[in-house]
């Protein structure tokens, strides 16, 4: 049974460890489900057929007690708590809400998370010292996820490496660590592994071209799911990276002249393929992939996914 434990900035710091006094804790995400009904008809027709209905926006309530020294330490602490949750600048009101396995004390795995009202503060008569505290999340994209590790990734085959912080270029901080492949033959297959039981879009793909011309119009295609997409763009030279993220609500491309130590957008160039939906998903297990370039390539292409779970 996974617990909550904590709540970070989108990178990690700031972190806070919610109280565990009396703690309660309830999950809940529920689907939003495409049920047309008919004038005259029984029942109603279900639009998802046989598939599974979306997810909607998850929701997370969290309930323990707050137990100050003194009565007239509550102020202090519920301000302390509120800033920790809500966030103390407008920038950093999305936050990592962190579940973890209490019998192992591993497995850590984290979501999106917007506290959705300031919690009560009650009126406690002046010689009480603790005080129930009920915190509402809403949970944007309700999937937890877990990041690519050196160790998994060579204990799965995969040759990781960490990119420096300043060449990313993505909003991945502070998982840094990618699957690198060397290609310089087309078409190129290579297979990309989802640890989890949810399908992840969060997945990055980074072309570095290594020479003159050393990308061009790649094409990756996932062979086990039929999603695919093509940049129509020349990695003219060594300098040249292309990243194409897939992120819900964020999917695109940008390109880099220099390394990667400044960006422009080229989502014009995208194309995904007929009646796509999304950029780009990993579903769970393994997922057969396939570069073609429309020369002769020279690059070193890196990917980048979360895992991601129910749950």
């Amino acid at each position: 049974m996974r617990r909550f434990w904590r709540l970070t900035d989108l990178d990690d710091l700031n972190p806070w460890e919610i109280p565990t006094l009396e703690r309660d804790e309830d999950l809940g995400v529920p689907y939003r489900l495409a049920l047309q009904e008919a004038l005259g008809a029984d029942g109603a027709f279900d639009l998802h057929g046989v598939g599974r209905p979306p997810m909607a926006v998850g929701e997370a309530k969290i309930g323990f007690t707050l137990y100050a020294d003194a009565p007239g330490d509550f102020d202090a602490l519920y301000r302390a708590m509120l800033l920790a949750t809500c966030g103390a600048t407008r920038s950093n009101g999305l936050r990592k809400l962190w579940r973890y396995d209490p019998f192992t004390g591993g497995d850590q795995r984290w979501t999106y998370a917007r506290l959705a009202a300031r919690p009560p503060l009650q009126r406690r008569r002046e010689n009480v010292v603790d005080l129930p505290i009920s915190l509402d999340f809403r949970l944007p994209d309700p999937h937890f996820f877990a990041p690519l590790t050196t160790e998994w990734l060579t204990a799965h085959g995969y040759t990781p490496e960490a990119l420096a912080a300043a060449v990313v270029g993505e909003p991945i901080a502070p998982d840094y660590t990618f699957a690198k492949f060397t290609i310089a033959s087309t078409p190129y297959t290579f297979t990309l592994e989802n640890d989890g039981d949810l399908e992840s879009q969060r997945v990055i793909f980074r072309f570095a071209s290594q020479a003159v011309n050393g990308f061009t119009n790649p094409k990756i295609e996932n062979l086990t799911t039929g999603a695919q997409f093509q940049v129509t763009r020349t990695g003219a030279t060594a300098n040249h990276v292309l990243s194409v993220n897939a992120a819900p609500g964020l999917g695109r491309a940008r390109l880099s002249t220099d390394a990667g130590y400044s960006w422009a957008d080229d989502t014009p160039n995208l194309a995904l393929g007929p009646t796509q939906a999304v950029l780009m998903e990993l579903p769970p297990g393994t997922s057969s992939m396939r570069y073609t370039d429309g020369g002769t390539p020279n690059l070193k292409l890196y990917c980048f996914w979360y895992h991601a779970w129910r749950d």
